[in-house]
């Protein structure tokens, strides 16, 4: 990372991609409110990264990294402040500080504006109750900017990837972050199949770091379609971009497909996509029937095929 002398407002965002992604109006409301000050985030690194790259931030560490340890420390005084941190007037954090050591360490470096975010409750989006969380009185989420423009190194990578496999493609990706928000996988690949045979699009499937039982099931399924895994998120992205449409469970993936403005249809099982769905021009959101808490439920493949054909009419 950087080091500055410039005044310098932190961000603390914990979570998996799909969490620091629904961060983004936050950190560009902050950029506005905060002008002449350096945005540093404590993310992971690779959403951190590509934050980043596309000038969201001005600068990043990492959350797992050392840097940020003396703020969980209960040592008590003695904490040495890293000197990075030196510049930093505020800090916003999205980790739970329950027990107030993080407070309790910043106070003592000299960092007295601290706050922390709750997370949502109720039926309020997830972006409105962050952004009113830090003063942006705002409830038309249409009016909120959610676009993510890639750089073009990013873009380029997408098109090669996808130029190996053809002209025309769509990427479904079949995990998320957890088994219970998942369709199942033998719906996805006659999805896939519908798609090739009656659109003409070849369907690729994604396999993130968190889907290792997906991708074990796709190699035993020996499917037709071809799918990717251990791609960076830059790589993904690019993808992404340069694919007619996505489709995908309630995961980090489909928020980042969503942000890009590429088609998204996002399927529902047992969470709520009034406060955690995908935020974009282009998105469809599809709600499981008959959901229970550890059941995903039923959705009707005519939906799905029916959006895909709107899509493709415009």
């Amino acid at each position: 990372m950087i080091q500055s002398d410039r005044r310098t407002l932190l961000v603390i965002r914990g979570g998996a991609l799909g969490d620091v992604l629904l961060t983004i109006p936050v950190l560009r409301f902050l950029r506005d409110s905060f002008p002449d000050a350096v945005l540093l985030l404590a993310a992971r690194m690779p959403v951190a990264n590509l934050l980043k790259d596309c000038k969201i931030v001005d600068d990043i560490v990492d959350l797992d990294g050392n840097g940020l340890l003396f703020l969980y420390s209960n040592k008590g005084k003695g904490n040495k402040l890293p000197s990075f941190l030196r510049p930093v007037f505020k800090v916003i954090s999205f980790v739970s500080d329950s027990d107030g050591i993080m407070a309790k360490n910043l106070k003592e470096a000299g960092i007295i504006d601290f706050q922390v975010i709750p997370p949502p409750l109720g039926e309020t989006h997830a972006v409105i109750h962050f952004l009113r969380q830090v003063g942006c009185d705002i409830s038309d989420i249409s009016k909120i900017n959610m676009s993510l423009q890639l750089p073009q190194e990013c873009i380029n990578r997408g098109l090669k990837i996808r130029n190996k496999i053809g002209d025309r493609i769509c990427v479904i990706h079949a995990g998320s972050g957890s088994i219970r928000k998942n369709w199942p996988l033998t719906n996805f690949v006659r999805l896939a199949d519908i798609i090739l045979n009656n659109f003409g699009i070849q369907p690729i499937f994604t396999i993130g770091e968190a889907d290792s039982r997906i991708l074990d099931k796709i190699k035993n399924m020996q499917i037709v379609h071809p799918y990717v895994s251990d791609l960076s998120l830059q790589e993904l992205a690019g993808l992404i971009n340069a694919s007619e449409f996505y489709i995908g469970n309630d995961s980090g993936v489909t928020h980042l497909a969503a942000l890009i403005g590429t088609q998204v249809i996002a399927l529902f099982g047992p969470t709520d996509p009034k406060v955690w769905g995908p935020v974009g021009t282009n998105v469809v959101m599809i709600k499981a029937m008959n959901t229970g808490k550890e059941d995903f439920g039923l959705i009707e493949m005519e939906k799905i095929v029916s959006a895909i054909n709107s899509f493709i009419k415009n």
